[in-house]
């Protein structure tokens, strides 16, 4: 999350099939030294593809995601790795201090995978989720009220 939160939080970790560039675009956003906070929406390999590398990159951080994410992804990598000294879990609705914030993970009303939570910051309002739409969309949407609404009520039968 980009803005004026004092505690830099990154929200998940990218693909390994482009590993170098996403980390990359990452670093130019907050120094790997700075990060805090990563925040995991779920176990799929695109968003938790680069978390043992960011960790390490990362020195400061703590990871925050669900037990059952981190369950998920062991069984999926047939290796449990977690940096249990540096995690915090949350299940829906609980909440984690970032600096001078307070941001809730929240189940999205939509979604492809029983662990995704979205994170909500209720001081500006804004609800990042992953994944929530439920349906391949065909243009990047922000909002689900940009959405042509027959054509994704259809997706969704």
């Amino acid at each position: 999350m980009r803005g004026s939160c004092s505690e830099p939080v990154l929200v998940d970790t990218g693909a390994p099939s482009n590993r170098q560039q996403w980390l990359d675009h990452a670093w130019n956003l907050v120094d790997p030294a700075d990060l805090r906070w990563v925040f995991l929406t779920h176990e799929y390999h695109d968003h938790a593809g680069n978390v043992r590398e960011v960790m390490a990159t990362c020195p400061n951080a703590i990871l925050v995601t669900t037990w059952f994410s981190m369950a998920r992804y062991a069984i999926d990598t047939e290796e449990f790795w977690m940096p249990f000294n540096r995690s915090r879990w949350v299940r829906d609705g609980e909440s984690f201090t970032a600096g001078d914030r307070t941001l809730l993970a929240i189940r999205p009303p939509f979604f492809d995978n029983p662990t995704t939570r979205g994170l909500f910051d209720p001081t500006t309002r804004v609800y990042w989720a992953a994944d929530t739409f439920a349906t391949a969309l065909p243009h990047p949407a922000e909002n689900a009220a940009d959405l042509d609404r027959t054509a994704w009520r259809r997706s969704l039968q």
